[in-house]
């Protein structure tokens, strides 16, 4: 997960009443109306925490396929989480005196604090249907196979989690036809995410970890950085509210 080249955009989607983290939430789902992804994709959160050290808070999608290890890890999401933590903990890293001016400028100005985690599913709503009553007493069952989950009796939704270095679970869901208009976003609860959430964290813990000590060592000069947040202040100033 270290390796990173989407860009950059500043976080103003709609917050759900639930803040910066309500905003990634959002902004994460809605990469994917229309088009699932095939596996669990990433976005990283910046500046979501206070006393950032840039004042703009923005996110990223994360660019690496993640194709292989899901289908590697049975579709399974937690061991999925598991084997990426092991991963990221695992990545060499760099010598800082590979880094140009610029890449330790826009590492020292966007801190990792946030992490979202999209990905597609099929929900069913027994009482829809007498069809959808006994797939959902096949599934309990065991005896539902992946041919069974037909569109007549499940609806494709996309769901993401949110999580953030202060230790908050968000939930999103959207149809995965839908609009913005559809997504929802709310705090987690329930068993539903207790094996995906602390999992999701630990990774964006090993993330920042991660980035901390590639980075630590090989600082932007002051005068560069301080030129950069007068820059991101004045543009903030002069946007449009």
């Amino acid at each position: 997960m270290p390796e990173i080249t989407r860009e950059i955009l500043r976080l103003e989607s709609p917050d759900h009443g639930l803040g910066l983290l309500g905003r990634l939430a959002h902004a994460a789902t809605a990469e994917y109306l229309g088009a699932p992804p095939e596996s669990p994709a990433f976005h990283l959160g910046f500046n979501t925490l206070p006393d950032p050290p840039c004042p703009m808070s923005s996110q990223m999608c994360h660019a690496r396929d993640t194709l292989d290890g899901w289908l590697g890890s049975g579709q399974d999401l937690r061991t999925f989480l598991e084997v990426g933590v092991e991963s990221v903990r695992a990545h060499p890293l760099p010598d800082p005196a590979s880094f140009d001016d610029y890449t330790r400028l826009i590492h020292h100005l966007n801190r990792s604090d946030a992490l979202a985690m999209v990905w597609r599913a099929r929900i069913i709503q027994p009482a829809q249907s007498v069809a959808a009553w006994t797939l959902t007493a096949d599934l309990l069952a065991g005896r539902a196979q992946a041919g069974d989950l037909t569109p007549n009796v499940c609806e494709a939704v996309l769901i993401t989690v949110a999580v953030d270095r202060a230790g908050v679970t968000l939930l999103g869901y959207a149809p995965s036809g839908g609009t913005e208009d559809d997504i929802i976003v709310a705090e987690a609860s329930g068993s539903a995410m207790d094996d995906v959430a602390p999992s999701l964290l630990d990774l964006l813990h090993a993330h920042h970890a991660w980035t901390t000590a590639a980075f630590a060592d090989a600082p932007p000069e002051s005068a560069s950085l301080a030129q950069a947040r007068q820059r991101v202040h004045e543009a903030m100033t002069e946007a449009p509210k």
